[in-house]
């Protein structure tokens, strides 16, 4: 139910190489506006998880749920048919007769959710205030591309809106802070 087959991060880190001790502008007016600049960026690749099907009657034919349901055929929808209104074919599974358990597995290892492509960056700027104390102006962007990265599909078999995705990942967030350090 955990298993993400494919998860990749990939990170990056550039600091400018002016000002102070560095290579370009080390002194004067360069120095002070172009020297200790930071950027930073994380870019996430995951696929999506398997997905897990329920019913919406237990085995006594009351609608407290938890019940597997009976597989029919594959659902899984070639990739040009899947949109968020239809992520798997939801024909391929049906509830249970009464008093009888469902055939499908805990999960569907060929029926996954949606992956995730994110990508996070972040801008630091250190400014040496005394020999001791340094304060970091900084700004961060998390999905800074603002890509929808969406939800898993409902798997209540028998409940509306099965294999409807109904959510989303969150969208851009940005945030800017100062940091102190004495």
């Amino acid at each position: 139910m955990f298993d993400r087959t494919h998860n990749a991060a990939i990170t990056g880190l550039y600091e400018l190489p002016m000002g102070k001790g560095k290579r370009i502008a080390t002194s004067g007016i360069g120095s002070a506006l172009l020297g200790g600049w930071q950027m930073n960026g994380i870019l996430t690749l995951r696929s999506g998880l398997p997905l897990a099907f329920y019913t919406s009657q237990n085995l006594t034919g009351s609608l407290s749920g938890g019940s597997r349901p009976m597989k029919l055929r594959s659902a899984v929808l070639p990739e040009s048919q899947r949109t968020i209104d239809r992520w798997f074919d939801t024909a391929a599974f049906i509830a249970p007769p009464q008093f009888q358990f469902g055939n499908a597995p805990r999960t569907e290892p060929d029926l996954r959710g949606p992956g995730t492509t994110q990508f996070d960056f972040s801008l630091f700027r250190n400014f040496r205030i005394t020999e001791k104390v340094t304060v970091q102006a900084r700004g961060e962007a998390f999905n800074v591309l603002n890509r929808v990265n969406l939800g898993v599909p409902a798997t209540t078999v028998g409940a509306a809106g099965l294999g409807t995705i109904t959510s989303a990942d969150d969208a851009r967030s940005i945030q800017v802070g100062l940091r102190f350090w004495f």
